[in-house]
């Protein structure tokens, strides 16, 4: 397998992902009070939602890399097999902390 056939990736930073977390949560809170006033179950629903996700979410573990295909970088969560690149739209084996073309 040649160089230009896979690239390598690496975890995402943890603080990168922990500041994503926390603005899902923060999102997910407002819909809540927005939700609490007109039907109250589902409002309670997003806001316990909003204060737990950024602490679950933590420990989900993302790999970033660039597409083997085209150099467009890309985030995938690491229990993924594949993924398809958003640029150009080609689809991306991932296996042993690499990105592998498919063909």
């Amino acid at each position: 397998m040649s160089a230009s056939e896979s690239t390598s990736a690496k975890y995402v930073d943890p603080i990168k992902a922990l500041w994503m977390n926390i603005l899902t949560g923060v999102f997910a809170c407002g819909i809540g009070v927005f939700f609490f006033f007109c039907f109250w179950p589902l409002g309670l629903f997003f806001v316990v939602t909003g204060l737990v996700a950024p602490f679950v979410l933590f420990f989900i573990k993302n790999l970033e890399g660039s597409c083997p295909h085209c150099g467009h970088t890309i985030t995938v969560r690491e229990t993924k097999p594949g993924v398809t690149c958003r640029a150009c739209k080609k689809r991306i084996v991932v296996r042993e902390m690499r990105f592998l073309r498919v063909d």
